[in-house]
C-alpha cells in the first residue's frame, strides 16, 4: 500500500543483518548495479538494494521528480518496517539526488553520494537529449548514445555487465 497516492511500490532486495544501508542506483540502472559490492557490505549490515521507479522491476510513475522518488523510498522503508529507523543512504548519480532529497525530509544516520554532479544545470543539459524518450521504448538506445563516452578506463567485461543490468 502506498504512503500517498503519488508514490509507487518499489521493488527491492534485502540481504545481510545489522544496521541498514539503502542502495540507490543511477539513471537507466537497477539494483543489480550494486552486485559487485553487495557481498562485502552485507557482512555486517542489512543492505536494501532498490529499483527506483521506472527501473528494474519497479513500476513507472506519473512523474520522475527527485522528491517524489525520495518519497517512494520512504514508502518502501515504511512497508519494510524501517521508516523511522536511522538508515545510511548510498546513492549513485541520480540515486545520489534521491538520497539527498530523502535526507532533507527524513531521519537518516548519513548520506553518501557517489558520482553525482551537484550542479543540476549541467545534469539537466546532459540529459536534455533524452527529453521525450525517458521513460519510453527508445530509452536504452538513447542512454547508450548520450553516455557512451563516459566509460573511461573500465574493462570491456565490466562495461558489458553494466549494460545488461
Amino acid at each position: 500500500m502506498n504512503v500517498n497516492a503519488r508514490t509507487v511500490d518499489l521493488a527491492a532486495e534485502s540481504t545481510g543483518a545489522g544496521p541498514v544501508i539503502v542502495l540507490l542506483h543511477g539513471i537507466g540502472e537497477s539494483a543489480r548495479s550494486w552486485d559487485p559490492v553487495i557481498a562485502e557490505l552485507a557482512r555486517d549490515r542489512t543492505l536494501i538494494a532498490v529499483d527506483l521507479r521506472g527501473h528494474g522491476r519497479s513500476p513507472p510513475g506519473d512523474t520522475y521528480e527527485i522528491t517524489t522518488m525520495a518519497e517512494d523510498v520512504y514508502a518502501l522503508l515504511q512497508r519494510l518496517g524501517l521508516g523511522e529507523q536511522d538508515v545510511l543512504l548510498i546513492g549513485h548519480s541520480m540515486g545520489g539526488l534521491v538520497a539527498l532529497a530523502y535526507a532533507a525530509s527524513h531521519r537518516t544516520c548519513g548520506t553518501i553520494v557517489v558520482e553525482q554532479l551537484l550542479n543540476l544545470v549541467k545534469v539537466q543539459d546532459m540529459l536534455r537529449p533524452l527529453d521525450g524518450v525517458f521513460p519510453g521504448d527508445r530509452f536504452a538506445e538513447s542512454f547508450v548514445t548520450v553516455f557512451d563516452g563516459l566509460w573511461g578506463e573500465l574493462p570491456a567485461e565490466e562495461i558489458e555487465r553494466i549494460r545488461t543490468v
